[in-house]
């Protein structure tokens, strides 16, 4: 009886998700992405610049982590930011190696899911590749958000459920 006593006062706590991304209140550092889909379509673009916008919430996948769980995550977190923040972007980052593949697949992966708020964006290279992004290699998400161009928040997910949105449009709010 004791133990269960002990047990039960002992908070649990919520470790699929870990710190990530740049230091917070540190600018959001060089990352080249070609853009797939969105505004600069076909164009190289620089992460420091899309994150100069008010607020912007980077999401990279590993495309060898791509599957439905994390493609309807990515669904509900583009539509809890369009009705939360209309002014707030969100930058998929799809982190792989093959840049032909990611040309043919990304325009696919938009079509089917349709997203308002998001842009498709390629990073050639591994998560260890991206210098000063401090990523996780180990789970399918790492998310970051931006605001005026510096690390606000950032968190990898070893694992996808529900709960990933929330805590993005709490600490979005903030």
């Amino acid at each position: 009886m004791l133990m269960f006593l002990i047990l039960a006062l002992i908070p649990l706590s919520d470790d699929n998700d870990t710190k990530a991304g740049p230091e917070v209140g540190k600018p959001i550092p060089e990352l080249k992405l070609v853009q797939i889909h969105g505004e600069h379509a076909g164009k190289e673009v620089d992460a420091r610049e899309l994150a100069k916008t008010p607020s912007t919430i980077f999401v990279t996948v590993r495309k060898d982590k791509w599957d439905r769980p994390v493609a309807r995550v990515l669904k509900q977190l583009d539509e809890a930011v369009a009705k939360q923040d209309n002014k707030a972007q969100i930058v998929i980052i799809w982190v792989s190696k093959d840049a032909d593949h990611a040309r043919e697949y990304l325009p696919k992966a938009q079509q089917s899911l349709k997203l308002s708020a998001s842009s498709w964006n390629h990073f050639h290279g591994e998560v260890y590749d991206a210098a000063g992004w401090q990523l996780s290699g180990d789970g399918p998400l790492n998310i970051i958000i931006a605001k005026a161009g510096k690390a606000q928040w950032g968190r990898a997910f070893a694992t996808v459920d529900e709960k990933i949105v929330g805590k993005v449009t709490e600490a979005l709010a903030k």
